[in-house]
């Protein structure tokens, strides 16, 4: 689409409403011509966009929640944010069904004024910025069940013939031999080929020692090699490094008795976010934002079903509704912190009830308020190092 006219044309105005009506609709984005017409636009960082929009309607902090101010925002945001129909809004905010489709109109027209604006400042300006990098940062992760044995068998198929060429043989050995891990498949399998790829080209010796091993539930793969040149570290390219920081690995280089050695951990599963909140439609909110990320979302409806999935699973992060049954969320807050199993996991308050003060003496590590935005919760969870 030629973006030239200073105000969006009523196509645009059009192919805004769809999108907005589709948000979380990740193939129906990917497919919309507004992505497949504009190079510089991913359907992730199209999503983004229209909720950075979204966002820039708000009247601020200092208005309260049922304020006229506040209506625009919270309307577009119940409805297309939060997911809640037109009789949810309409009740939430004690308007009619016909002002949440005056109110809903509205912004998308203020959307599509935005976006039409921030594509024509990405046409005009004479930018060098790689694309690709933004795409690797949002790149939505296929997660499923894989066995890594069988993963690292097809690496190797993968580098057979440069290895035979180079002379270079590879010794496996995998302990125990039926690690499973979840991740996505395709781009760790990617990884896994460049890194050997690289070794290869770079180590002097016949042999490159493979060590793939599972201690708890930190599973390690392990390269060990006489390099050419032992001042040199190994080089691997860009891509493959962006990619070792999506999957959440950790990539370490390091030397062992004269010998380089790589060295990638990673969690065998996903990592755990515990909704603790009476309202099941919270956890089904919280599992909608972060379907493009690499993390398990569970649900308890009460403070003692939380704090007994606490314990069993030791979730990498608690996000705590305060008015909850059974034991309310301070309560909650309280035994977390005063069990020193559990005291280091951290407790993000989220409800209508946004006492900081409070919250954080009692040892939460941050405080959200309802209605939850999505990119508050990515955020905190960036913070922790969840995503």
């Amino acid at each position: 689409m030629a973006i030239k006219s200073p105000v969006p044309t009523e196509e645009f105005k059009e192919q805004i409403k769809q999108i907005v009506e589709h948000l979380y609709d990740f193939a129906f984005l990917q497919s919309h011509p507004l992505v497949l017409e504009n190079p510089e636009l991913t359907a992730e960082n199209l999503r983004q966009s229209i909720i950075e929009a979204i966002e820039s309607l708000s009247p601020g902090p200092g208005a309260t929640f049922n304020s006229p101010n506040s209506r625009l925002y919270n309307v577009v945001n119940l409805h297309y944010v939060e997911g809640l129909t037109i009789q949810e809004t309409a009740y939430e905010l004690g308007v009619s069904e016909r002002q949440v489709y005056r109110y809903l109109r509205r912004g998308e027209l203020s959307i599509a004024a935005m976006l039409w604006h921030k594509l024509q400042q990405s046409v005009s300006s004479d930018t060098k910025q790689n694309p690709l990098s933004n795409e690797l940062d949002d790149v939505n992760l296929v997660l499923s069940s894989i066995k890594m044995g069988e993963l690292l068998y097809k690496a190797q198929e993968a580098v057979a013939i440069l290895g035979r060429n180079r002379d270079v043989g590879i010794e496996t050995h995998v302990e125990p031999s039926d690690i499973v891990m979840t991740t996505d498949k395709l781009i760790a399998r990617q990884v896994i080929v460049n890194i050997l790829s690289s070794v290869m080209q770079q180590c002097s010796s016949q042999t490159i020692a493979i060590y793939l091993t599972k201690a708890h539930e930190l599973v390690s793969l392990t390269l060990k090699y006489l390099a050419a040149d032992p001042n040199s570290t190994i080089q691997l390219h860009d891509v493959t490094k962006r990619l070792i920081k999506r999957l959440r690995w950790q990539l370490a280089l390091s030397e062992e008795k004269g010998m380089s050695v790589v060295q990638l951990t990673f969690q065998a599963g996903a990592p755990q976010i515990l909704v603790i909140d009476d309202n099941q439609g919270m956890y089904e909110l919280v599992n909608r934002y972060l379907t493009p990320y690499p993390v398990r979302v569970y649900f308890a409806p009460n403070g003692k079903e939380g704090m007994r999935l606490i314990k069993e699973t030791h979730p990498e992060l608690v996000l705590l509704d305060i008015m909850i049954p059974e034991v309310d969320g301070w309560e909650v807050l309280q035994r977390i912190r005063v069990d020193p199993h559990l005291r280091d996991i951290p407790i993000v308050i989220c409800s209508v009830f946004k006492d900081i003060e409070l919250a954080m003496s009692l040892g939460a590590k941050y405080v959200l308020s309802k209605p939850l935005q999505k990119h508050q919760l990515v955020e905190v969870l960036r913070k922790t190092a969840l995503v």
